[in-house]
């Protein structure tokens, strides 16, 4: 298997640091500002690298013996992969299993988390762990995960890169033809292109699965939402009578014209 190194390192068995010119242009495409955010001790890991490796500025560099994202894999006495050994790990009896695809790090692990708003992806490949619905075996998974981020179509060329990566790596694309293969799309789900913005459509009714976004928390304090009537800490709070009559918490990202009958509505219902 290939070494998966730190942003600063590459070479055989990451031996060789990257001088600076070439670990600023690393830096630069993965979305950091700087060497030094770039190599934050700060950053957090992916499961905490399971306790089977180092965390080293965000990226799981994993014990002798152990690899892969969050270096929760190794190979048992048969030579095939198995999951946290000498854990007790199991996947779980109930349907379906899901198996994760490695990828090259500057696919899916260097990223600069922090400056990513929907880091829905990280959070479903993590969970799959503590759900028990991974499995190492990819003849008997049910689905197939690209952990990528897919914001916005700027980062569709990660989604060729990582297809083109698993066709030559993995036998299992080639096999079902694409078919069963997830990955978790975090832009606004347009049904269908919008060219005045350069929007393309990226939903497919009654193909695609819509599951809930995660926003990170600081954009509840960034776009208010900490202040709702909505929000847990205001429940207990009085409201008066001469509250809006009308709230609504979010947007509806398709066309933006006003609705007269709605507007008098409101109007009306203001006095």
């Amino acid at each position: 298997m290939g070494c998966d190194c730190p942003r600063h390192r590459d070479g055989p068995g990451c031996s060789r640091r990257l001088m600076r010119s070439a670990l600023q242009q690393r830096c630069h495409e993965q979305a950091y500002t700087s060497i030094k955010e770039c190599l934050g001790k700060e950053q957090g890991c992916l499961n905490s690298c399971n306790r089977r490796g180092t965390c080293v500025a965000g990226f799981c560099h994993c014990n002798p013996g152990h690899y892969g994202a969050d270096c929760s894999l190794s190979l048992g006495p048969d030579g095939k992969p198995v999951l946290l050994a000498g854990s007790g790990y199991t996947t779980r009896a109930k349907r379906p299993w899901v198996y994760v695809y490695e990828l090259p790090p500057e696919l899916a692990g260097w990223f600069n988390f922090k400056r990513l708003d929907r880091p829905l992806h990280l959070y479903f490949w993590q969970r799959l762990l503590s759900s028990g619905a991974r499995t190492a075996d990819g003849d008997a998974a049910d689905y197939y995960l690209l952990p990528l981020r897919q914001r916005s179509f700027s980062d569709s060329y990660l989604m060729e890169e990582a297809i083109q990566y698993v066709r030559e790596h993995y036998p299992w694309w080639n096999r079902t033809g694409g078919a069963k293969h997830m990955v978790i799309h975090t832009d606004w789900g347009l049904t269908r292109d919008r060219q005045f913005m350069r929007w393309d459509k990226a939903f497919r009714p009654e193909k695609d699965v819509v599951i809930p976004v995660y926003i990170s928390p600081g954009h509840f304090v960034k776009f208010g939402v900490n202040r709702s009537p909505l929000h847990p800490s205001l429940a207990k709070k009085n409201r008066t009578r001469d509250a809006a009559t009308f709230f609504f918490a979010g947007r509806i990202c398709y066309e933006s014209k006003y609705v007269p009958q709605l507007g008098k509505r409101e109007v009306d219902a203001s006095g």
